[in-house]
Protein backbone atom coordinates (compact mmCIF):
# COMPACT_ATOMS: atom_id res chain seq x y z
CA UNK A 1 0.00 0.00 0.00
CA UNK A 2 2.91 2.27 1.19
CA UNK A 3 4.38 2.25 -2.73
CA UNK A 4 1.20 2.59 -4.21
CA UNK A 5 0.65 5.90 -2.75
CA UNK A 6 3.74 7.18 -3.38
CA UNK A 7 3.70 6.46 -7.19
CA UNK A 8 3.11 9.83 -9.30
CA UNK A 9 -0.42 9.73 -10.83
CA UNK A 10 1.65 8.49 -14.29
CA UNK A 11 2.80 5.98 -13.10
CA UNK A 12 -0.32 4.52 -11.01
CA UNK A 13 -2.15 4.98 -14.31
CA UNK A 14 0.51 3.40 -16.58
CA UNK A 15 1.17 0.44 -13.58
CA UNK A 16 -2.91 -0.26 -13.78
CA UNK A 17 -2.99 -0.51 -17.53
CA UNK A 18 -0.21 -3.20 -17.20
CA UNK A 19 -2.42 -5.11 -15.02
CA UNK A 20 -5.07 -4.89 -17.23
CA UNK A 21 -2.66 -5.50 -20.30
CA UNK A 22 -1.94 -8.78 -18.79
CA UNK A 23 -5.41 -9.71 -17.40
CA UNK A 24 -7.08 -9.35 -20.75
CA UNK A 25 -4.60 -11.06 -22.44
CA UNK A 26 -4.09 -13.90 -19.86
CA UNK A 27 -7.80 -14.71 -20.62
CA UNK A 28 -7.58 -13.81 -24.56
CA UNK A 29 -4.40 -14.96 -25.63
CA UNK A 30 -3.96 -14.50 -29.74
CA UNK A 31 -7.10 -16.57 -31.79
CA UNK A 32 -6.32 -19.22 -34.21
CA UNK A 33 -5.00 -20.88 -37.55
CA UNK A 34 -8.72 -21.36 -38.82
CA UNK A 35 -8.36 -20.47 -42.52
CA UNK A 36 -12.07 -19.97 -43.26
CA UNK A 37 -12.45 -16.12 -44.33
CA UNK A 38 -16.59 -17.40 -43.41
CA UNK A 39 -18.79 -17.36 -40.43
CA UNK A 40 -18.92 -20.80 -38.52
CA UNK A 41 -22.13 -23.08 -38.73
CA UNK A 42 -24.50 -22.47 -36.27
CA UNK A 43 -24.13 -23.91 -32.64
CA UNK A 44 -25.67 -23.52 -28.81
CA UNK A 45 -23.66 -21.14 -27.13
CA UNK A 46 -23.46 -24.19 -24.66
CA UNK A 47 -22.27 -26.46 -27.05
CA UNK A 48 -20.30 -23.33 -28.38
CA UNK A 49 -18.28 -22.50 -25.31
CA UNK A 50 -17.49 -26.54 -23.81
CA UNK A 51 -15.88 -27.05 -27.53
CA UNK A 52 -13.56 -23.32 -26.55
CA UNK A 53 -12.68 -24.84 -23.02
CA UNK A 54 -12.16 -28.89 -24.65
CA UNK A 55 -9.75 -27.52 -27.11
CA UNK A 56 -6.02 -28.38 -26.96
CA UNK A 57 -4.16 -25.50 -26.05
CA UNK A 58 -0.96 -25.16 -28.16
CA UNK A 59 2.53 -25.08 -27.48
CA UNK A 60 3.16 -21.60 -28.39
CA UNK A 61 1.44 -18.59 -29.76
CA UNK A 62 3.13 -15.68 -32.39
CA UNK A 63 0.43 -12.71 -33.45
CA UNK A 64 0.43 -9.45 -34.10
CA UNK A 65 -2.33 -7.36 -32.00
CA UNK A 66 -3.78 -4.51 -31.73
CA UNK A 67 -5.16 -2.83 -28.32
CA UNK A 68 -7.42 0.17 -28.54
CA UNK A 69 -8.08 2.02 -25.36
CA UNK A 70 -10.94 5.06 -25.25
CA UNK A 71 -10.89 4.84 -21.13
CA UNK A 72 -9.08 7.98 -20.80
CA UNK A 73 -8.61 11.43 -21.97
CA UNK A 74 -5.17 11.17 -22.63
CA UNK A 75 -4.95 15.58 -23.24
CA UNK A 76 -4.65 15.98 -19.61
CA UNK A 77 -1.50 13.53 -19.57
CA UNK A 78 0.73 15.26 -21.82
CA UNK A 79 3.66 13.85 -23.09
CA UNK A 80 3.51 11.22 -20.61
CA UNK A 81 1.32 8.97 -22.39
CA UNK A 82 2.28 5.27 -23.11
CA UNK A 83 0.64 2.80 -25.18
CA UNK A 84 -1.50 0.80 -22.94
CA UNK A 85 -3.41 4.03 -22.27
CA UNK A 86 -3.51 5.47 -25.74
CA UNK A 87 -4.02 2.32 -27.54
CA UNK A 88 -1.46 0.75 -30.06
CA UNK A 89 -0.59 -2.11 -32.65
CA UNK A 90 2.50 -4.52 -31.38
CA UNK A 91 2.97 -7.82 -31.14
CA UNK A 92 2.35 -10.95 -28.61
CA UNK A 93 4.25 -14.24 -27.68
CA UNK A 94 2.68 -17.14 -25.29
CA UNK A 95 4.36 -20.27 -24.54
CA UNK A 96 3.69 -22.94 -21.66
CA UNK A 97 4.50 -22.27 -17.81
CA UNK A 98 3.18 -18.94 -17.59
CA UNK A 99 5.52 -17.90 -20.21
CA UNK A 100 4.36 -13.72 -22.19
CA UNK A 101 5.93 -11.18 -23.85
CA UNK A 102 3.76 -7.91 -25.29
CA UNK A 103 5.34 -5.26 -26.95
CA UNK A 104 3.10 -2.15 -27.93
CA UNK A 105 5.19 0.17 -30.04
CA UNK A 106 4.57 4.08 -29.63
CA UNK A 107 6.95 7.27 -31.04
CA UNK A 108 8.01 7.29 -27.48
CA UNK A 109 9.54 3.73 -27.17
CA UNK A 110 8.28 0.40 -26.70
CA UNK A 111 5.70 -0.58 -24.20
CA UNK A 112 6.81 -4.20 -22.83
CA UNK A 113 5.02 -6.77 -20.62
CA UNK A 114 7.45 -9.83 -20.18
CA UNK A 115 6.96 -13.07 -17.89
CA UNK A 116 9.16 -15.92 -17.61
CA UNK A 117 6.46 -17.83 -15.52
CA UNK A 118 8.60 -16.89 -13.06
CA UNK A 119 9.46 -13.09 -13.21
CA UNK A 120 7.91 -10.44 -14.73
CA UNK A 121 8.75 -6.97 -16.32
CA UNK A 122 6.52 -4.00 -17.09
CA UNK A 123 8.45 -0.89 -19.21
CA UNK A 124 7.28 2.56 -19.25
CA UNK A 125 8.74 4.62 -21.63
CA UNK A 126 7.37 7.91 -21.39
CA UNK A 127 8.96 7.92 -18.22
CA UNK A 128 12.12 4.98 -18.66
CA UNK A 129 11.02 3.46 -15.51
CA UNK A 130 11.26 -0.59 -15.40
CA UNK A 131 8.33 -2.78 -12.60
CA UNK A 132 9.47 -6.46 -12.28
CA UNK A 133 9.41 -8.46 -9.48
CA UNK A 134 8.94 -11.76 -8.82
CA UNK A 135 5.62 -14.01 -9.43
CA UNK A 136 4.01 -16.23 -6.46
CA UNK A 137 4.30 -19.75 -6.67
CA UNK A 138 0.96 -21.47 -8.11
CA UNK A 139 1.05 -24.71 -5.44
CA UNK A 140 -1.92 -25.87 -7.33
CA UNK A 141 -0.31 -26.41 -10.69
CA UNK A 142 -0.72 -30.28 -10.53
CA UNK A 143 -4.33 -30.07 -9.41
CA UNK A 144 -5.66 -27.84 -11.63
CA UNK A 145 -4.05 -29.79 -14.75
CA UNK A 146 -5.80 -33.15 -12.95
CA UNK A 147 -9.25 -30.93 -12.94
CA UNK A 148 -11.81 -32.36 -14.74
CA UNK A 149 -13.26 -30.43 -17.91
CA UNK A 150 -16.68 -29.47 -17.56
CA UNK A 151 -19.71 -31.13 -19.86
CA UNK A 152 -21.80 -29.35 -21.92
CA UNK A 153 -24.54 -29.60 -19.19
CA UNK A 154 -22.05 -27.87 -16.61
CA UNK A 155 -21.54 -24.98 -18.63
CA UNK A 156 -25.63 -25.01 -19.31
CA UNK A 157 -25.75 -24.51 -15.68
CA UNK A 158 -22.90 -21.77 -15.35
CA UNK A 159 -24.74 -19.83 -18.18
CA UNK A 160 -28.34 -20.20 -16.75
CA UNK A 161 -26.40 -18.76 -13.26
CA UNK A 162 -24.58 -16.22 -15.02
CA UNK A 163 -28.24 -15.34 -16.46
CA UNK A 164 -29.75 -14.27 -13.07
CA UNK A 165 -27.29 -11.29 -13.18
CA UNK A 166 -26.43 -10.45 -16.79
CA UNK A 167 -27.98 -11.25 -20.37
CA UNK A 168 -25.96 -13.05 -22.25
CA UNK A 169 -26.69 -13.06 -26.42
CA UNK A 170 -24.66 -15.47 -28.41
CA UNK A 171 -23.41 -17.07 -29.57
CA UNK A 172 -22.57 -14.56 -32.95
CA UNK A 173 -20.95 -16.07 -35.91
CA UNK A 174 -18.44 -13.69 -37.59
CA UNK A 175 -14.97 -13.37 -39.17
CA UNK A 176 -12.66 -11.94 -36.94
CA UNK A 177 -9.22 -11.06 -37.91
CA UNK A 178 -10.27 -13.78 -41.17
CA UNK A 179 -10.98 -16.37 -39.20
CA UNK A 180 -14.09 -18.23 -38.26
CA UNK A 181 -15.48 -17.21 -34.72
CA UNK A 182 -18.28 -17.33 -32.25
CA UNK A 183 -18.95 -14.60 -30.13
CA UNK A 184 -20.80 -13.63 -26.96
CA UNK A 185 -21.95 -10.57 -25.24
CA UNK A 186 -22.57 -10.51 -21.48
CA UNK A 187 -25.04 -7.25 -20.34
CA UNK A 188 -25.27 -6.52 -16.60
CA UNK A 189 -29.03 -6.20 -15.37
CA UNK A 190 -30.21 -3.99 -12.78
CA UNK A 191 -27.15 -1.86 -13.34
CA UNK A 192 -26.45 1.94 -12.46
CA UNK A 193 -23.03 2.27 -13.37
CA UNK A 194 -21.33 3.09 -16.13
CA UNK A 195 -20.22 -0.54 -17.12
CA UNK A 196 -22.24 -1.82 -19.92
CA UNK A 197 -20.87 -5.25 -20.43
CA UNK A 198 -17.81 -7.40 -21.83
CA UNK A 199 -17.49 -9.38 -25.22
CA UNK A 200 -15.26 -11.92 -26.79
CA UNK A 201 -14.93 -13.67 -29.79
CA UNK A 202 -12.96 -17.12 -30.38
CA UNK A 203 -11.77 -19.14 -32.88
CA UNK A 204 -14.59 -21.93 -34.09
CA UNK A 205 -11.92 -24.49 -34.21
CA UNK A 206 -9.28 -24.22 -31.87
CA UNK A 207 -11.08 -22.22 -29.58
CA UNK A 208 -8.60 -19.47 -27.77
CA UNK A 209 -10.00 -15.98 -28.39
CA UNK A 210 -9.56 -13.55 -30.67
CA UNK A 211 -10.85 -10.81 -29.25
CA UNK A 212 -11.87 -9.58 -25.79
CA UNK A 213 -13.66 -6.11 -25.58
CA UNK A 214 -14.99 -3.90 -22.65
CA UNK A 215 -17.85 -1.70 -22.90
CA UNK A 216 -19.42 1.87 -21.05
CA UNK A 217 -23.22 2.01 -20.49
CA UNK A 218 -24.42 3.49 -23.64
CA UNK A 219 -21.79 3.73 -25.54
CA UNK A 220 -21.80 0.99 -28.50
CA UNK A 221 -17.77 1.17 -29.41
CA UNK A 222 -15.86 -0.60 -27.23
CA UNK A 223 -13.98 1.24 -24.35
CA UNK A 224 -10.93 -1.29 -24.38
CA UNK A 225 -10.50 -3.81 -27.31
CA UNK A 226 -7.59 -6.59 -27.63
CA UNK A 227 -7.70 -8.13 -31.20
CA UNK A 228 -4.95 -10.30 -32.49
CA UNK A 229 -4.16 -11.27 -36.51
CA UNK A 230 -1.46 -12.79 -38.23
CA UNK A 231 -1.61 -15.78 -35.79
CA UNK A 232 1.33 -19.10 -35.90
CA UNK A 233 1.37 -21.80 -33.39
CA UNK A 234 4.58 -23.39 -32.82
CA UNK A 235 7.56 -23.56 -30.29
CA UNK A 236 8.54 -20.03 -29.21
CA UNK A 237 12.11 -19.34 -28.54
CA UNK A 238 13.24 -19.37 -24.81
CA UNK A 239 15.22 -16.69 -25.39
CA UNK A 240 11.62 -14.26 -26.43
CA UNK A 241 10.60 -14.41 -22.80
CA UNK A 242 14.19 -13.10 -20.74
CA UNK A 243 13.35 -10.70 -18.32
CA UNK A 244 16.12 -7.95 -18.51
CA UNK A 245 15.76 -4.32 -17.96
CA UNK A 246 16.86 -2.31 -20.50
CA UNK A 247 19.86 -0.17 -19.89
CA UNK A 248 19.93 2.94 -18.03
CA UNK A 249 15.93 2.60 -17.08
CA UNK A 250 14.65 3.50 -13.20
CA UNK A 251 14.16 0.54 -11.80
CA UNK A 252 10.94 0.10 -8.87
CA UNK A 253 10.68 -3.70 -7.80
CA UNK A 254 7.27 -5.07 -6.68
CA UNK A 255 7.09 -7.80 -3.99
CA UNK A 256 4.36 -10.25 -5.78
CA UNK A 257 5.42 -12.88 -3.62
CA UNK A 258 3.62 -12.26 -0.60
CA UNK A 259 0.41 -13.62 -1.41
CA UNK A 260 0.19 -16.78 0.55
CA UNK A 261 1.45 -14.03 3.74
CA UNK A 262 -1.43 -11.79 3.00
CA UNK A 263 -3.43 -14.14 2.42
CA UNK A 264 -2.88 -15.41 5.60
CA UNK A 265 -2.67 -11.95 7.02
CA UNK A 266 -5.93 -11.36 5.26
CA UNK A 267 -7.54 -14.09 7.31
CA UNK A 268 -6.00 -13.16 10.54
CA UNK A 269 -7.59 -9.60 9.70
CA UNK A 270 -10.93 -10.77 9.34
CA UNK A 271 -10.72 -12.49 12.39
CA UNK A 272 -9.30 -9.37 14.29
CA UNK A 273 -12.06 -7.58 12.88
CA UNK A 274 -14.97 -10.33 14.88
CA UNK A 275 -16.09 -11.64 11.42
CA UNK A 276 -18.42 -14.40 11.83
CA UNK A 277 -20.13 -17.16 9.63
CA UNK A 278 -23.09 -15.38 7.97
CA UNK A 279 -21.96 -11.70 8.58
CA UNK A 280 -22.79 -9.15 5.99
CA UNK A 281 -19.85 -7.06 6.93
CA UNK A 282 -16.62 -6.97 9.33
CA UNK A 283 -17.41 -5.77 12.89
CA UNK A 284 -16.24 -2.02 12.05
CA UNK A 285 -15.83 -1.53 15.53
CA UNK A 286 -12.90 -2.99 15.49
CA UNK A 287 -11.61 -2.19 12.31
CA UNK A 288 -11.34 1.16 13.59
CA UNK A 289 -9.49 -0.01 16.04
CA UNK A 290 -6.84 -1.98 14.34
CA UNK A 291 -6.08 1.19 11.88
CA UNK A 292 -3.63 3.88 13.36
CA UNK A 293 -6.44 6.93 12.23
CA UNK A 294 -10.18 7.19 13.07
CA UNK A 295 -12.19 5.34 10.60
CA UNK A 296 -14.71 7.01 8.84
CA UNK A 297 -17.81 4.67 7.18
CA UNK A 298 -20.88 5.88 7.57
CA UNK A 299 -24.05 3.10 6.55
CA UNK A 300 -25.05 5.39 3.39
CA UNK A 301 -22.44 7.04 1.20
CA UNK A 302 -24.04 9.21 -1.75
CA UNK A 303 -27.25 6.60 -1.61
CA UNK A 304 -25.13 3.45 -1.41
CA UNK A 305 -25.70 0.91 1.61
CA UNK A 306 -22.46 -0.32 3.22
CA UNK A 307 -21.89 -3.61 2.05
CA UNK A 308 -18.68 -4.81 3.22
CA UNK A 309 -15.25 -4.01 5.15
CA UNK A 310 -11.70 -5.23 5.48
CA UNK A 311 -8.58 -4.53 6.72
CA UNK A 312 -5.47 -3.82 4.43
CA UNK A 313 -1.93 -4.36 5.25
CA UNK A 314 0.38 -7.09 5.15
CA UNK A 315 2.39 -9.54 7.27
CA UNK A 316 3.59 -6.38 9.03
CA UNK A 317 0.05 -5.47 10.67
CA UNK A 318 -3.10 -3.26 9.10
CA UNK A 319 -2.28 0.03 7.05
CA UNK A 320 -5.62 0.98 6.02
CA UNK A 321 -9.18 -0.36 5.20
CA UNK A 322 -11.24 -0.65 2.27
CA UNK A 323 -15.15 0.10 3.16
CA UNK A 324 -17.39 -1.17 0.03
CA UNK A 325 -20.57 0.62 -0.93
CA UNK A 326 -23.14 -1.11 -2.92
CA UNK A 327 -22.20 -3.32 -5.58
CA UNK A 328 -18.76 -2.36 -6.60
CA UNK A 329 -18.71 -3.40 -10.72
CA UNK A 330 -22.88 -2.45 -10.85
CA UNK A 331 -22.58 0.98 -9.61
CA UNK A 332 -20.83 0.63 -6.53
CA UNK A 333 -17.99 2.29 -4.46
CA UNK A 334 -14.92 1.28 -2.55
CA UNK A 335 -13.51 4.00 -0.14
CA UNK A 336 -10.00 3.33 0.67
CA UNK A 337 -8.82 5.13 4.25
CA UNK A 338 -4.96 4.84 4.50
CA UNK A 339 -2.25 6.72 6.93
CA UNK A 340 -0.26 8.72 4.79
CA UNK A 341 3.13 7.32 4.36
CA UNK A 342 6.08 8.72 6.58
CA UNK A 343 8.35 8.86 3.51
CA UNK A 344 8.52 12.18 1.29
CA UNK A 345 6.45 11.59 -1.57
CA UNK A 346 7.94 12.46 -4.52
CA UNK A 347 7.59 16.04 -6.48
CA UNK A 348 4.88 14.47 -8.50
CA UNK A 349 2.54 13.19 -6.10
CA UNK A 350 1.67 16.77 -5.19
CA UNK A 351 -2.11 17.36 -6.34
CA UNK A 352 -2.27 16.77 -9.94
CA UNK A 353 1.25 15.68 -10.51
CA UNK A 354 1.83 19.21 -11.28
CA UNK A 355 5.52 19.57 -13.24
CA UNK A 356 4.87 16.22 -14.51
CA UNK A 357 3.23 16.98 -17.64
CA UNK A 358 0.42 16.23 -16.06
CA UNK A 359 -3.18 17.93 -15.64
CA UNK A 360 -5.97 15.89 -13.84
CA UNK A 361 -9.36 18.08 -12.88
CA UNK A 362 -9.37 19.64 -9.15
CA UNK A 363 -12.50 19.90 -6.89
CA UNK A 364 -12.66 21.72 -3.63
CA UNK A 365 -14.62 19.95 -0.95
CA UNK A 366 -14.96 21.02 2.34
CA UNK A 367 -11.53 22.47 2.92
CA UNK A 368 -9.77 19.46 1.12
CA UNK A 369 -8.37 19.92 -2.12
CA UNK A 370 -9.49 16.54 -4.50
CA UNK A 371 -7.85 15.26 -7.48
CA UNK A 372 -9.98 13.80 -9.83
CA UNK A 373 -9.75 11.24 -12.56
CA UNK A 374 -13.18 10.54 -14.93
CA UNK A 375 -13.23 7.61 -17.38
CA UNK A 376 -15.29 5.91 -19.42
CA UNK A 377 -15.97 3.05 -17.09
CA UNK A 378 -15.89 5.15 -13.66
CA UNK A 379 -14.23 7.53 -11.56
CA UNK A 380 -11.54 8.30 -8.84
CA UNK A 381 -10.84 10.99 -6.62
CA UNK A 382 -7.95 11.15 -3.78
CA UNK A 383 -7.57 13.59 -0.82
CA UNK A 384 -5.59 14.01 2.40
CA UNK A 385 -8.16 15.59 5.27
CA UNK A 386 -7.17 14.93 8.90
CA UNK A 387 -4.21 13.38 8.52
CA UNK A 388 -6.27 10.72 6.64
CA UNK A 389 -5.82 9.89 2.74
CA UNK A 390 -8.59 8.54 1.28
CA UNK A 391 -9.30 6.89 -2.40
CA UNK A 392 -13.13 6.98 -3.10
CA UNK A 393 -13.51 4.81 -6.48
CA UNK A 394 -16.47 2.85 -8.51
CA UNK A 395 -17.92 2.45 -11.54
CA UNK A 396 -19.89 6.10 -11.63
CA UNK A 397 -19.59 9.74 -13.00
CA UNK A 398 -17.40 12.62 -11.19
CA UNK A 399 -21.06 13.37 -9.26
CA UNK A 400 -21.70 10.47 -7.76
CA UNK A 401 -17.63 10.42 -6.34
CA UNK A 402 -17.98 13.95 -5.37
CA UNK A 403 -20.83 13.13 -3.23
CA UNK A 404 -19.12 10.35 -1.61
CA UNK A 405 -16.29 12.00 -0.93
CA UNK A 406 -18.65 14.97 0.89
CA UNK A 407 -20.27 12.65 2.87
CA UNK A 408 -16.33 11.26 4.53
Amino acid sequence: MGRLRRLSTTRLLAASAAVLAVLVVGVAIAGAVSTSGSPPPPKPLPQAVHDAISAPAPVGISARITFTSRLVDTSMLGDRVTPLLKGASGRLWVAEGGRLRIELQSDQGDTQVVSDGKRFLFTDPSSNTVYTGTLPADHNVKQKRAERKPSVADVQKGIGRLGRFASVTGPGREVVGGHSAYSVRVTPLHNSGLLGGVGAAWDAVRGVPLRLAVYARGVSAPVLELQATDVSYGPVAASTFTVSPPAHSRIHRINATGHDRGRAAGKQAKEAAGKRHGQQAPNLAAIGKAVPFKLSAPAQLAGLSRSDAHLLGGAHGSSGAAIVYGRPLLGGLVVIESKPGKTKAAPSATPGDRGQGVNLPHVKIGSADVTELATALGTAVSFDRGGVHYVVVGTVGKAVAEEAARGL
